[in-house]
C-alpha cells in the first residue's frame, strides 16, 4: 500500500518536499491509516505534520471515547494535535442543511483554520469515491459528479484515494494498531451508508461483480471529459462573461454558438461566480437554464441561493431572483476589523464596506429626493440611475436601499456605491446581510 500511495504521490504531484500537512484525524480505521503513512514518509519528503480531532457533540460518551483514543495516539507518536469542539445539530437548525452537511462544512473550516496555508489530508479511500459516484449518478449529475472525489482539490490532498478500504484494515492489523469505530456508519437513516451497506454489496452480488472497479473507471474517464470540457468553458467565460455587482451575463449569440456540454459549463461558472458555489445545482435545472436561450424574453428558471437566469433580448442573465421590496425582508449587521487575506463575499445579498467612509448612521429605507449613488466616473441620481436599469417605476418606491445620509450604499439587488467599496487600505468593515423574503 506504502508503494500504492507514493507513485500516487509521484503521478500527480500531491506532496512536494517541505510540505506542512493538516491531516483530519476521526479516529477511524481510515484516518488513523492515513497518519500512519505520512508518518513513514515524513522523512523522505521533510514533511510537517500536525492532527486535528473535530467533536461533532452528537454521539455522547462514544465521541468523547474517540476525543481520548485520539489525544493518547497522537501523544504516543509524537504529532501536535489540535482538538476542536463544535455543535454540529445546531448549525444544521441555523442553516436548514443536514447533519451530515453541517458536519463536513465544520470539519473543513477548522481544519482551514488550523492548517493555516499549509496543505489539508483527509482519507477519503476508492470505496468512498465508488460510493459517491454512484451516489452523484442516483441523484442526477453531469461529468464532475461522474468524476467523483478529486485526489487533489485546492488545499486539500487525498494520498488514499487508490487504496482500498479492505487494504487499509490489513495495514493497520500487520502494524498492530487499534482504531475506533463510529457505529451511525452502520445506520440506514443515512442515504450514503444505504449505498455502502446495502446496495453496492447487491450490485456486486446480483448484477456484477466488477461493479465497483467499473465505477471508478467511469469515474477516470468522466474526469478526462470534465477537465477538456471546463478547459473550453473557462476560456469562453472570460471573454465573454459580462460581470457586475449582483449579475453575470453572457451574450446569447455567442452562447448558442458553443457545444452543448461546454454551455452548461460556462453556466456553472456564472452561478458561482454570483453565490459563491454550484454544489445545490442539479441537472435538471442546468438543463432547463440552458433552453432559456431559446425561449421568450423575460423566460426565467429560478435557482438555489435566491438568485434566478433570466432570459433578455442580448443576453442570459444569472443574477437576484426578483427585484426586493419594502417591508419584505430581514437585515444583519456586523463591523470587524479586516483579516489581512480575506476577501469579500461573492454571494447575491451579503456585502462588505469600509467603515471608516461611513458618515452618518446606515439606515435601510426607500428612496427620497436628492438620493445620490457613486459610480465609476462620478455620481448619478437615484432616480436616474433606476430609470437607466430599467427598474419599472411602479416598484422604484417600495425598493430598499441602505443609505448613509443622502449617499446611497447599496440598491438592494443591483449594486453597491464606489464609494464605500473596499480596498487595500481598508481597515474596518462593515458587513450587511439583507436577506429578501420569498414566496413560494
Amino acid at each position: 500500500m506504502l508503494r500504492q500511495v507514493e507513485q500516487d504521490i509521484s503521478r500527480y504531484g500531491i506532496i512536494e518536499q517541505g510540505d506542512r500537512i493538516t491531516v483530519g484525524l476521526s479516529g477511524g480505521a481510515d484516518s488513523v491509516c492515513l497518519l500512519l503513512l505520512l508518518l513513514e514518509l515524513k522523512q523522505k519528503y521533510g514533511l510537517t505534520l500536525k492532527a486535528v480531532h473535530v467533536h461533532h457533540g452528537l454521539r455522547g460518551a462514544e465521541a468523547d471515547e474517540d476525543e481520548v483514543f485520539v489525544r493518547d495516539l497522537c501523544e504516543r507518536l509524537g504529532v501536535p494535535l489540535a482538538v476542536r469542539h463544535a455543535d454540529v445539530k445546531a448549525q444544521a437548525e441555523r442553516t436548514g442543511c443536514s447533519v451530515e452537511e453541517a458536519g463536513r462544512k465544520l470539519r473543513y473550516r477548522a481544519l482551514r483554520e488550523e492548517a493555516e496555508g499549509g496543505k489539508i489530508a483527509t482519507a477519503h479511500h476508492s470505496d468512498d469515491n465508488c460510493e459517491t459516484i454512484l451516489f452523484n449518478i442516483l441523484r442526477g449529475t453531469g461529468f464532475a459528479g461522474l468524476a467523483g472525489i478529486p485526489q487533489v482539490n485546492g488545499d486539500v490532498i487525498r494520498p488514499l484515494l487508490h487504496v482500498t478500504r479492505e487494504q487499509i484494515e490489513d495495514y493497520l492489523k500487520e502494524k498492530g494498531q487499534p482504531y475506533r469505530t463510529d457505529a451511525t456508519n452502520a445506520s440506514p437513516a443515512y442515504a450514503r451508508n444505504r449505498i455502502r451497506n446495502e446496495l453496492l454489496p447487491w450490485l456486486e452480488r446480483e448484477i456484477n461483480a466488477g461493479a465497483r472497479e467499473h465505477l471508478l473507471n467511469l469515474g477516470k474517464r468522466a474526469a478526462e471529459a470534465e477537465a477538456l470540457i471546463g478547459g473550453l468553458a473557462k476560456s469562453f467565460y472570460e471573454e465573454q462573461a459580462v460581470i457586475s455587482e449582483d449579475a453575470v451575463e453572457l451574450p446569447l449569440e455567442a452562447l448558442k454558438e458553443q457545444p452543448s456540454l461546454v454551455q452548461k459549463q460556462a453556466l456553472l461558472l456564472a452561478i458561482e461566480a454570483v453565490c459563491g458555489s454550484r454544489k445545490d445545482i442539479t441537472a435538471r435545472q442546468l438543463d432547463a437554464l440552458a433552453e432559456l436561450p431559446d425561449k421568450q424574453v423575460g423566460a426565467a428558471v429560478t435557482l438555489p441561493g435566491g438568485i434566478a437566469g433570466v432570459r433578455t433580448y442580448r443576453t442570459l442573465r444569472i443574477g437576484s431572483a426578483e427585484v426586493p421590496r419594502a417591508g419584505a425582508f430581514s437585515v444583519r449587521i456586523r463591523f470587524f476589523v479586516r483579516p489581512k487575506t480575506a476577501e469579500p463575499p461573492r454571494i447575491p445579498y451579503t456585502k462588505w464596506f469600509d467603515y471608516d467612509k461611513i458618515k452618518d448612521t446606515l439606515v435601510w429605507r426607500t428612496r427620497q429626493s436628492g438620493d445620490v449613488i457613486a459610480i465609476a466616473g462620478g455620481k448619478k441620481s437615484l432616480k436616474r440611475f433606476l430609470i437607466d436599469e430599467k427598474v419599472p417605476a411602479a416598484g422604484r418606491d417600495s425598493l430598499p436601499v441602505l443609505a448613509d445620509g443622502k449617499n446611497i450604499v447599496w440598491i438592494a439587488g443591483f449594486r453597491i456605491s464606489e464609494r464605500y467599496k473596499v480596498t487595500e487600505k481598508t481597515t474596518r468593515i462593515a458587513e450587511v446581510t439583507f436577506r429578501p423574503e420569498t414566496t413560494e
